[in-house]
């Protein structure tokens, strides 16, 4: 009698298990894991409205092609920078579209206190 209860009880708790594999695999496919699936997973960071070429286009239309800058306003040393195009970035998270890029420097800057400087 004990041995039938505990068989019954494996057998119930296998049909549980069964069930919601099943259930969870109609909402997420098994077969989802194949050469269909990588691509759409590799497509979803790819942007689809902000490309490099639109970004390129975008940045030149609006700044100069090397930016000046300087620390503070009675600064002498000018620091000259551009964005280095050939090692952009398209990335996404869904919402927002991102192209990102290092920027080259001509010429560096480094921000010391008091203490510092005298060391």
């Amino acid at each position: 009698m004990k041995k039938q209860t505990v068989f019954q009880w494996v057998f119930l708790m296998s049909l549980v298990g069964l069930a919601t594999v099943l259930s969870c695999t109609s909402e997420f496919p098994i077969d989802g894991y194949g050469r269909q699936a990588r691509k759409e997973k590799q497509d979803r960071h790819k942007n689809t409205e902000l490309t490099k070429s639109a970004a390129r286009q975008w940045y030149e239309a609006n700044y100069e092609p090397v930016v000046a800058t300087r620390a503070n306003y009675e600064d002498t040393t000018v620091c000259m920078m551009k964005p280095k195009w050939e090692n952009a970035k398209e990335s996404n998270r869904r919402r927002y579209e991102v192209v990102e890029m290092p920027i080259l420097v001509h010429g560096g800057r480094i921000m010391l206190d008091a203490e510092t400087a005298q060391k």
